[in-house]
């Protein structure tokens, strides 16, 4: 059994993700919390594209949305 809960947080094109997994394994149940982040733009064609690699622009909202996720998962 698992069963993973998220809260997001956007600033401009980038998004910063928590996720809280809780997974059951021999009636002991394990929770793990991982932070996803993702920046995204559109393409010339209009695809939307999530690389693995920012933009020196993207800077100022990485930095917001990882202070909102931080600040998030210490008041929890």
């Amino acid at each position: 059994m698992s069963k993973i809960d998220g809260v997001k947080f956007r600033h401009g094109n980038c998004c910063a993700t928590l996720l809280f997994n809780e997974c059951e394994e021999n009636g002991e149940v394990f929770r793990s919390e991982t932070i996803l982040l993702e920046c995204s733009y559109e393409d010339i064609d209009g695809n939307v594209k999530t690389p693995n690699e920012f933009r020196v622009s993207d800077l100022a909202s990485v930095i917001t949305v990882l202070n909102q996720a931080h600040a998030f998962y210490q008041e929890g």
